[in-house]
């Protein structure tokens, strides 16, 4: 219900299992643009925290699984700001 009321854009949050423990998420939304589909974090301007989370020992796997739905995402850029270094959603492969 709250997304529809704040609504963006189309909400695509990727969620990723581990059996029945939730190993990641990346929450986002894509955002249609007059030069094509932006994808960006939930909380863009509002939120202090904008990257992934996820399990520090199901890193690589959610990771991986995160990367590869963001891939099958229509979009022509991806926003990532104000993210540390360090930060899951820069390391994606």
């Amino acid at each position: 219900p709250w997304w529809r009321t704040f609504a963006p854009g189309d909400l695509a949050a990727i969620a990723v299992w581990s059996g029945d423990a939730l190993a990641g998420l990346a929450p986002l939304y894509v955002e249609r643009h007059d030069r094509g589909q932006r994808l960006l974090p939930i909380g863009i301007s509002l939120s202090d925290y904008l990257d992934i989370l996820c399990v520090p020992e199901l890193e690589a796997k959610a990771g991986a699984a995160i990367a590869g739905a963001v891939l099958s995402l229509e979009w022509s850029q991806w926003i990532l700001p104000d993210l540390p270094a360090d930060a899951m959603s820069l390391s994606l492969e």
